[in-house]
């Protein structure tokens, strides 16, 4: 079984951009000048050698704050694997650790919306249609229906916010 925790670190760095980010955040200058960034492929499950696997592990653990570490204890264990880029990964974390609270929130906003959506209008299947265009909306849009739940009275006074 996949934990939420693994679920977001696989799923964030299972993106280019930011697996790409997150390496240049990272590696020596030097590196990165002879590293030509259009050959990074993405490789699930594989690690290059066990320093860098344990600074992955420290990482997540940072990122995802899955134990209950001191933050100068986590910042002294980034320092003595990476000392030169330690304050760029600190950046690349917090950063990661954003979209992952952000992505949380719309997820629970719509879920939220579907269940009283449903309960309201005494729907047993929610329309795929209207919870795609759902995943596909906006945050600030997803408050505004929330917000208006109240005075949605069919799927298509809901379907109104997201057009």
């Amino acid at each position: 079984m996949i934990s939420p925790h693994d679920k977001f670190f696989k799923e964030m760095f299972s993106k280019k951009e930011v697996a790409e980010s997150f390496i240049k955040s990272y590696l020596p200058k030097e590196l990165l000048e002879i590293m030509d960034s259009s050959h990074l492929e993405i490789s699930k499950d594989s690690f290059v050698d066990k320093k860098l696997k344990e600074y992955f592990s420290v990482g997540l653990r940072y990122i995802l704050e899955i134990v209950d570490y001191d933050v100068d204890i986590m910042k002294q264990k980034v320092d003595t694997i990476i000392p030169e880029r330690s304050e760029a990964f600190m950046s690349t974390a917090n950063k990661l650790r954003e979209e992952g609270i952000e992505k949380g929130k719309k997820e629970e906003l719509i879920e939220t919306i579907i269940g009283l959506t449903a309960q309201k209008l005494n729907i047993e299947d929610f329309p795929s249609v209207l919870e795609k265009k759902l995943n596909n909306s906006q945050l600030e849009t997803l408050k505004t229906i929330r917000n208006n739940i109240l005075n949605i009275e069919s799927l298509k006074d809901l379907e109104g916010y997201l057009n």
